[in-house]
């Protein structure tokens, strides 16, 4: 009777001596706020983690000495840092993530300046502490937290030549609408004036045009090092014409409207906070046909079809 007591107590416990197989696991790190290149490089660095210890909520402001980064962990403690680019926000973000040589939490690391383009309007700088102080630590996220809008979204104004023919020139304004990633949505607005002769061998004269166009443009940005980037688009409206000059000593009028395309490609170099300037070349392709109905019936004085603009100007991020 014994014997059959015994065997089911020691099956029921043997189990009870296994071993527990521990399973790493998974980096959660959230980015508030990051530029496109660096929320790129800490998700990189963050997956290749293979020991992740604990959560961070990360944000990342670019400043004139590189870039400097906040992060609060699960159990709220704070760290900051200034780096010098992309890949160390990546490197240093993972660290953290690993609990990687993380004070404890009554140590208090040292004061950090926030960066200025952090600031609330009106607010007075507060050095960032860790939990230890709560005080102080209340008043550094204060001074934080209106940075948390949306930002990478540009206003491009500027000026824009004509790069052939007797001369035009205009100015041309760039507005991002919605962005996702590398991608922006955007309107274009651009005014511009030329100058075109017309005759021929019986007759002479001129006519000026003022041109309006209103696009929707597509665009992909790609960065290049810290401050310099690249923008392509691509886009499509209408443009509306309205003509006046002379001809043989005559004057004549017109006036209408035209779908019109556009490629561009602007340069740009950020300057520090949130201003940049661009250039580049900007290419308008539309189907424009001058012609006189007169005596001698229906004549052509002249066409425009493609216009190749040299664009300058500033951008302002908002």
């Amino acid at each position: 009777m014994r014997n059959h007591i015994i065997l089911p107590l020691l099956t029921i416990a043997t189990p009870a001596v296994a071993q527990p197989v521990t399973q790493p696991s998974p980096c959660e790190v959230t980015i508030s706020r990051a530029p496109d290149d660096v929320r790129e490089a800490i998700e990189t660095w963050v997956k290749a983690e293979p020991r992740c210890a604990t959560t961070l909520d990360v944000r990342v402001i670019p400043t004139d000495g590189g870039y400097y980064l906040f992060a609060r962990d699960g159990a709220g403690r704070v760290r900051e840092r200034l780096v010098p680019d992309a890949q160390s926000a990546g490197v240093l973000v993972a660290s953290w993530a690993a609990d990687d040589g993380i004070a404890p939490p009554s140590t208090v690391p040292p004061p950090v300046d926030l960066p200025a383009e952090s600031m609330a309007p009106g607010a007075t700088p507060v050095a960032a502490t860790s939990a230890a102080t709560p005080a102080l630590d209340a008043q550094a996220i204060a001074v934080v937290a209106p940075a948390e809008r949306p930002r990478g979204r540009w206003l491009t104004l500027g000026g824009i030549v004509q790069m052939h023919g007797e001369g035009a020139g205009g100015m041309r304004a760039d507005l991002d609408l919605r962005r996702r990633g590398k991608w922006t949505l955007g309107a274009v607005l651009a005014g511009s004036a030329a100058h075109l002769s017309i005759g021929d061998a019986f007759s002479n004269g001129f006519i000026n045009t003022v041109d309006i166009r209103v696009l929707a443009a597509l665009s992909r940005t790609t960065p290049f090092g810290r401050r310099w980037h690249m923008r392509l688009s691509l886009g499509a409206g209408i443009m509306s014409t309205r003509a006046t000059g002379a001809l043989d000593g005559e004057q004549i009028e017109a006036h209408g409207v035209f779908p019109t395309a556009e490629a561009s490609a602007l340069f740009a170099r950020e300057l520090g906070s949130g201003w940049a300037f661009a250039a580049g070349p900007i290419v308008n392709w539309y189907s424009q046909t001058y012609k006189l109905d007169s005596d001698r019936g229906m004549t052509t004085l002249s066409r425009r079809d493609l216009e190749v603009m040299a664009f300058g100007g500033i951008r302002r991020r908002l």
